[in-house]
């Protein structure tokens, strides 16, 4: 695997976390009674997803998407990161 595909792969998993925190952010904040802790809890989780953010930048700044089959290899990596996912909140 060369450095624009590792960079894909990157983009595609910081992407689908980024939008996992955001759900959580959505959840979390829309559900719950106001709690002292939910302010801490939020703006950690929001620390978190900004983190991952910036490492979707980073791939992207490296050529990500020049990598071959960028297309394929990002839904792949993408599902398979959301099928991660589901299976944790199952677990």
């Amino acid at each position: 695997m060369g450095r624009e595909a590792a960079m894909a792969c990157t983009e595609a998993v910081e992407t689908v976390i980024g939008e996992h925190y955001d759900d959580q952010l959505k959840t979390f904040e829309s559900s719950l009674p106001a709690h002292p802790t939910v302010h801490l809890l939020s703006s950690v989780i929001r620390e978190f997803r900004d983190d991952e953010l910036e490492h979707l930048d980073v791939a992207v700044d490296n050529y990500s998407q020049r990598a071959p089959a960028h297309a394929l290899l990002s839904t792949v990596v993408g599902y398979g990161c959301k099928i991660a996912i589901e299976l944790c909140k199952k677990f």
